[in-house]
């Protein structure tokens, strides 16, 4: 999964014992994650980390552009994020063209998808790798658990629209201090490993 699939484009692992770039992830999968409360109201599906995804930078230049984590189980991808700078010039599309290059079997996205994920896996004809019973219940668990926390600390109280929705400052607070966590937590764990 690391290569140059475009002149000025490369593929790089992320490195989870690299402070800068464990930062870097960090800030990039809550950029992700405000993006999609913006666009549909909640936090969005993927991760960037765990232990059964490899994930990769997509540099522009010398930049970072984005990056992409794959289930290497599924060979499925979980999430592809560019930042906004950085779009229009198919940098998702050369990583995503690159990765399917390098191994043989067909490649997948992991549902659901976003608008964006959903051309991508069009334009190259992916596979869709639903989730399992499990990993959707898991899914609609950690979601409900989320949703009832923000509730359960929002100090706004909720004036108006639809009293099932979440507070949307609180949410957004919510992502801001806690989703670069998620990675912090990911590479404390990988620096435990010998």
């Amino acid at each position: 999964m690391v290569g140059e699939p475009a002149k000025g484009m490369t593929l790089d692992l992320y490195e989870a014992r690299d402070d800068a770039q464990v930062h870097g992830l960090g800030v990039m999968y809550r950029n992700y994650q405000l993006e999609e409360l913006e666009r549909t109201g909640q936090a969005g599906l993927g991760l960037p980390v765990a232990t059964w995804l490899a994930t990769a930078w997509i540099r522009y230049g010398d930049e970072k552009a984005g990056f992409v984590s794959l289930d290497v189980r599924r060979w499925a991808l979980e999430l592809v994020y560019i930042e906004p700078a950085f779009r229009g010039r198919g940098l998702a599309l050369l990583a995503v063209a690159d990765i399917a290059r390098s191994r043989p079997g067909r490649l997948a996205a992991k549902t659901p998808l976003s608008p964006s994920g959903e051309a991508l896996a069009n334009r190259f004809g992916l596979v869709l790798a639903e989730h399992t019973p499990q990993e959707a219940a898991k899914a609609a668990r950690q979601m409900r658990e989320l949703h009832e926390a923000i509730r359960n600390n929002c100090r706004h109280g909720k004036r108006s629209g639809d009293p099932r929705q979440v507070c949307q400052r609180c949410y957004r607070a919510w992502i801001e201090e806690n989703t670069p966590q998620i990675v912090f937590h990911h590479a404390q764990e990988m620096r435990a490993c010998p």
